[in-house]
Protein backbone atom coordinates (compact mmCIF):
# COMPACT_ATOMS: atom_id res chain seq x y z
CA UNK A 1 0.00 0.00 0.00
CA UNK A 2 2.65 2.42 1.02
CA UNK A 3 4.81 2.38 -2.44
CA UNK A 4 4.05 4.41 -5.60
CA UNK A 5 5.00 3.44 -8.99
CA UNK A 6 7.41 5.18 -10.30
CA UNK A 7 6.30 7.55 -13.88
CA UNK A 8 9.55 8.67 -15.86
CA UNK A 9 9.34 12.37 -16.31
CA UNK A 10 7.01 14.19 -19.06
CA UNK A 11 8.90 14.06 -22.33
CA UNK A 12 9.52 17.54 -24.24
CA UNK A 13 7.58 19.22 -26.23
CA UNK A 14 8.19 18.86 -29.94
CA UNK A 15 10.44 21.08 -32.20
CA UNK A 16 8.43 23.51 -34.13
CA UNK A 17 9.08 23.07 -38.20
CA UNK A 18 11.22 25.09 -40.04
CA UNK A 19 9.66 27.31 -42.52
CA UNK A 20 12.52 26.84 -44.42
CA UNK A 21 13.26 24.29 -47.36
CA UNK A 22 16.58 22.29 -47.18
CA UNK A 23 18.13 24.36 -49.61
CA UNK A 24 17.31 27.67 -48.22
CA UNK A 25 18.60 26.91 -44.55
CA UNK A 26 21.82 25.72 -46.78
CA UNK A 27 22.25 28.60 -48.44
CA UNK A 28 21.35 30.94 -45.69
CA UNK A 29 23.62 28.58 -43.09
CA UNK A 30 26.26 29.51 -45.92
CA UNK A 31 25.51 33.38 -45.92
CA UNK A 32 25.92 33.35 -42.13
CA UNK A 33 29.31 31.16 -42.04
CA UNK A 34 30.97 32.92 -44.60
CA UNK A 35 30.37 36.65 -43.86
CA UNK A 36 29.30 36.30 -40.05
CA UNK A 37 29.95 39.58 -38.86
CA UNK A 38 27.85 41.54 -41.56
CA UNK A 39 25.18 39.18 -41.65
CA UNK A 40 24.87 39.83 -37.59
CA UNK A 41 25.83 43.58 -38.46
CA UNK A 42 23.03 44.12 -41.37
CA UNK A 43 20.15 42.18 -38.81
CA UNK A 44 21.18 44.64 -35.72
CA UNK A 45 20.85 47.62 -38.56
CA UNK A 46 17.65 46.39 -39.53
CA UNK A 47 16.23 45.90 -35.56
CA UNK A 48 18.41 49.52 -34.51
CA UNK A 49 17.94 51.45 -37.66
CA UNK A 50 21.82 52.91 -36.98
CA UNK A 51 25.13 52.10 -38.24
CA UNK A 52 27.34 51.32 -34.96
CA UNK A 53 30.32 52.31 -35.96
CA UNK A 54 29.29 55.50 -36.18
CA UNK A 55 27.35 55.57 -32.79
CA UNK A 56 30.76 54.16 -31.73
CA UNK A 57 32.89 56.77 -33.44
CA UNK A 58 30.40 59.54 -31.62
CA UNK A 59 30.98 58.42 -28.64
CA UNK A 60 35.11 58.20 -29.09
CA UNK A 61 34.71 62.22 -30.08
CA UNK A 62 32.54 63.06 -27.20
CA UNK A 63 34.18 61.77 -24.73
CA UNK A 64 37.63 62.84 -26.49
CA UNK A 65 36.04 65.94 -26.25
CA UNK A 66 35.00 65.88 -22.31
CA UNK A 67 38.80 64.88 -21.93
CA UNK A 68 40.00 67.91 -23.57
CA UNK A 69 37.81 70.37 -21.45
CA UNK A 70 38.62 68.44 -18.44
CA UNK A 71 42.62 69.16 -19.27
CA UNK A 72 41.78 72.51 -19.91
CA UNK A 73 39.93 73.31 -16.67
CA UNK A 74 42.69 71.34 -14.62
CA UNK A 75 45.41 73.90 -16.26
CA UNK A 76 43.28 76.69 -15.70
CA UNK A 77 43.06 75.90 -12.01
CA UNK A 78 46.84 74.81 -12.11
CA UNK A 79 47.87 78.48 -13.66
CA UNK A 80 45.48 80.15 -11.37
CA UNK A 81 46.99 78.50 -7.82
CA UNK A 82 50.29 78.69 -9.39
CA UNK A 83 49.46 83.07 -9.88
CA UNK A 84 47.92 83.09 -6.27
CA UNK A 85 51.24 81.73 -5.18
CA UNK A 86 53.45 83.88 -7.16
CA UNK A 87 51.18 86.74 -5.52
CA UNK A 88 51.87 85.10 -2.07
CA UNK A 89 55.54 85.31 -2.64
CA UNK A 90 55.60 88.79 -3.94
CA UNK A 91 53.22 90.06 -1.29
CA UNK A 92 56.03 88.12 1.50
CA UNK A 93 58.66 89.53 -0.24
CA UNK A 94 57.66 93.11 0.12
CA UNK A 95 56.22 92.77 3.56
CA UNK A 96 59.89 91.39 4.54
CA UNK A 97 61.41 94.33 3.05
CA UNK A 98 59.21 96.85 4.87
CA UNK A 99 59.70 95.35 7.89
CA UNK A 100 63.57 95.71 7.25
CA UNK A 101 63.27 99.11 6.68
CA UNK A 102 61.52 99.43 9.62
CA UNK A 103 63.65 98.40 11.39
CA UNK A 104 67.02 99.88 10.13
CA UNK A 105 64.76 102.85 10.60
CA UNK A 106 63.51 102.40 14.56
CA UNK A 107 67.50 101.41 15.26
CA UNK A 108 68.26 104.61 13.53
CA UNK A 109 66.02 106.33 15.71
CA UNK A 110 67.54 104.82 19.06
CA UNK A 111 70.96 105.80 18.15
CA UNK A 112 70.00 109.30 17.41
CA UNK A 113 67.98 109.50 20.32
CA UNK A 114 71.18 107.69 22.35
CA UNK A 115 73.24 110.23 20.99
CA UNK A 116 71.25 113.14 21.86
CA UNK A 117 70.91 111.54 25.18
CA UNK A 118 74.25 111.19 25.56
CA UNK A 119 75.03 114.92 24.56
CA UNK A 120 71.64 116.01 26.26
CA UNK A 121 73.73 114.99 29.73
CA UNK A 122 76.07 117.99 29.43
CA UNK A 123 73.13 120.29 28.77
CA UNK A 124 71.25 121.92 31.40
CA UNK A 125 67.72 122.34 30.10
CA UNK A 126 65.62 119.91 27.73
CA UNK A 127 64.55 122.73 25.79
CA UNK A 128 67.69 122.78 24.03
CA UNK A 129 66.99 119.31 22.70
CA UNK A 130 63.18 120.06 21.55
CA UNK A 131 65.40 123.03 19.14
CA UNK A 132 67.47 120.68 17.79
CA UNK A 133 64.71 118.08 16.75
CA UNK A 134 63.40 120.85 14.84
CA UNK A 135 66.37 121.37 13.34
CA UNK A 136 67.20 117.95 12.68
CA UNK A 137 63.69 117.85 10.66
CA UNK A 138 64.77 120.80 8.66
CA UNK A 139 67.58 118.97 7.95
CA UNK A 140 65.71 115.64 6.54
CA UNK A 141 63.05 117.52 4.78
CA UNK A 142 65.79 119.65 2.93
CA UNK A 143 67.31 116.84 2.42
CA UNK A 144 64.38 114.81 0.83
CA UNK A 145 63.44 117.62 -1.54
CA UNK A 146 67.11 117.59 -2.57
CA UNK A 147 66.74 113.55 -3.35
CA UNK A 148 63.39 114.31 -5.35
CA UNK A 149 64.85 116.70 -7.72
CA UNK A 150 67.73 114.75 -8.54
CA UNK A 151 65.34 111.80 -9.37
CA UNK A 152 63.50 114.12 -11.45
CA UNK A 153 65.99 115.85 -13.25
Amino acid sequence: MGKKRWVPPPSAPAKPRHDLTCEEYVRHHKESRDKPRSATLAKWEESHGQDPEQSKSEHKRVSKEEKQILKEAKKAAKIASRASEAADKKDKKKQKKNDKKNKKKEKAKKKKKKRKSDSSIGSSSESDDSDSDSSDDEATKKRRKFEKAAKTA
